[in-house]
């Protein structure tokens, strides 16, 4: 007869064996996007000659060039401009009659609008390849998340820990390690009961999330992980990034040592 202990053992051998296959390429796709990604500051508002046009899809006129605006990117400057980012959505999702290019230009047409007659701000633009993923205030606090994810692997893995779960969508990242052997902790009403225990590591480069480390254990009753302590927790909020159009690799790095000495 199986017992909960069993269960847990189990399920965190599947969990285990599974993420081994799946995670790995999740971070590749992570690791290749952070080979294309530029950040460039762009200012928006009266007077500015920065224009917001459609071809299939929302895009950016810029003396930096011409970027596609990513649907993250579309709502942020959404919420900056007070627009209801539930109706942008549903015309870049096409929910409404007739094909997509009217409901592009719509878009295009409205955050002009909103632009042309709003104080100029500078925005922090960052970009992978020809795509603009997060328009960001000029307060945004850069990491390289490369780098925070290489040291948070690296850690995990002396330890013993394995993948258990993890996944990238271009915008967030998050990744679960768990140690392969179960502990045993005595419980007043349930006696002794084996637990699995990690950590949960999420990040977004983008503006969609803070930067997150987390404990978290496992049992039969809870499969999918109980979170506990809440290891590291950092807003994207730092102070005014400076004047001009690049932005600097020694300031993303100086951003990122220190987080990456607490990751450690």
């Amino acid at each position: 007869m199986k017992t909960k202990n069993d269960v847990t053992k189990k399920r965190l051998a599947q969990r285990i064996e599974k993420a081994n296959s799946e995670v790995p390429q999740s971070i590749q796709r992570m690791l290749d996007d952070a080979a294309k990604q530029k950040d460039f500051m762009v200012r928006l508002g009266e007077g500015m000659e920065n224009e917001f046009q459609s071809d299939q899809r929302v895009m950016l006129a810029t003396k930096a060039g011409d970027f596609n605006l990513h649907d993250n990117a579309v709502s942020q400057l959404a919420g900056k401009y007070n627009i209801s980012s539930r109706e942008i959505k549903k015309y870049l999702a096409g929910n409404f009659p007739g094909d997509a290019s009217w409901q592009h230009d719509t878009v295009a047409y409205i955050l002009n609008q909103h632009s042309q007659h709003a104080r100029q701000e500078r925005f922090l633009m960052r970009a992978v390849g020809n795509e603009v993923r997060g328009v960001l205030s000029e307060y945004y606090k850069v990491f390289d998340n490369e780098i925070l994810t290489t040291e948070f692997l690296k850690y995990a893995k002396e330890s013993g820990a394995q993948f258990a779960g993890g996944h990238y969508n271009g915008i967030n990242l998050w990744i679960e390690m768990l140690l392969p052997q179960t502990f045993g902790i005595s419980t007043v009403k349930n006696g002794d009961v084996e637990i699995a225990v990690g950590a949960r590591f999420k990040n977004s480069e983008f503006g969609a999330s803070s930067f997150q480390m987390r404990s978290f254990f496992m049992n039969a009753v809870c499969a999918n992980g109980v979170v506990g302590e809440n290891l590291l927790h950092h807003r994207h909020v730092g102070e005014k990034l400076p004047e001009g159009i690049e932005l600097s690799r020694e300031l993303i790095l100086t951003n990122t040592r220190k987080t990456k000495l607490e990751v450690r």
